[in-house]
């Protein structure tokens, strides 16, 4: 769904009353890789001086992070075969996830602002009327084109705010 665009978003709302944007796999597994790479280059160094050369605190700290890059390896494989957390666009709101701490009302949403970032690490910033609460952000794990995404979703939040009946 991530990689489609406004109209089709559009269709299945009015379709199914919501849309799901689960995780892009091709993003994760990119991820994912990346993770292996590192861990492994963290890992192969430290080891094979140990066996060649002596010891110094230096391999210690190699082989500390290569057990930082397996725990990430672990959640990028959770997220390839779940494709979790989910990003949900529904008459209620915006949600990433399940808990509600990641989730905003259409009518507790401020502005819904544009992406900024570099291109691989794109976001996009939902902004809460409560100035003290946290953005919700949305990045290119769930959406492949950030700026049409967001002028979808400015569509969507005129639209609630003109009428809070209408979906």
């Amino acid at each position: 769904m991530g990689d489609a665009g406004a109209a089709v978003w559009s269709a299945e709302l009015e379709r199914t009353g919501r849309v799901v944007f689960p995780q892009r796999t091709r993003r994760v597994l990119f991820r994912l890789v990346f993770v292996v790479v590192l861990g492994l280059k963290a890992v192969a160094e430290p080891v094979w001086r140990m066996f060649h050369d002596s010891e110094n605190w230096w391999d210690i700290v190699g082989l500390i992070a290569g057990g930082g890059f397996l725990v990430m390896a672990i959640a990028c494989v959770w997220q390839l075969v779940t494709r979790r957390p989910v990003l949900t666009v529904d008459p209620e709101g915006i949600r990433l996830g399940r808990r509600a701490k990641h989730a905003l009302p259409w009518s507790q949403i401020g502005s819904i602002g544009t992406p900024a970032g570099p291109s691989l690490v794109r976001t996009l910033a939902i902004q809460p009327t409560d100035r003290w609460a946290n953005p919700l952000t949305v990045g290119k794990d769930h959406v492949l084109d950030l700026a049409e995404f967001s002028h979808w979703l400015q569509t969507l939040h005129a639209r609630h705010h003109e009428s809070p009946a209408a979906t």
